[in-house]
């Protein structure tokens, strides 16, 4: 809950989309869910950019967020439907081999 609780002040700002995905995992641990709703629309507003960040979030944050949700919601059909194609593709939103292992899980 601590950790969550750090990421709140965050959720507006559709920071990066590696640190979304983690943001939502502390979220959803914490059974968090205005965060989480706050930061899937800031990813939506992050999504109409054309910055680097927007192109991430498009490809494999925004999914992969809202898999993260869905997990956490215990529809893991939804999960999977949304991992799936993103697996491949991860590395396009940062972090290390060991960190996107997590996509597998």
């Amino acid at each position: 809950a601590a950790l969550a609780a750090n990421w709140v002040p965050r959720a507006a700002s559709g920071n990066y989309a590696f640190n979304d995905a983690h943001a939502m995992m502390a979220f959803v641990g914490a059974g968090l869910d205005a965060p989480a709703r706050t930061l899937l629309e800031a990813q939506r507003e992050a999504m109409r950019g054309d910055a680097d960040n927007a192109a991430f979030t498009r490809d494999v944050g925004h999914p992969l967020t809202l898999a993260i949700k869905a997990f956490g919601e215990g529809n893991y059909a939804e999960t999977i439907r949304l991992i799936r194609p993103i697996r491949a593709i991860a590395h396009r939103f940062g972090g290390s081999h060991a960190q996107r292992d997590v996509i597998d899980l």
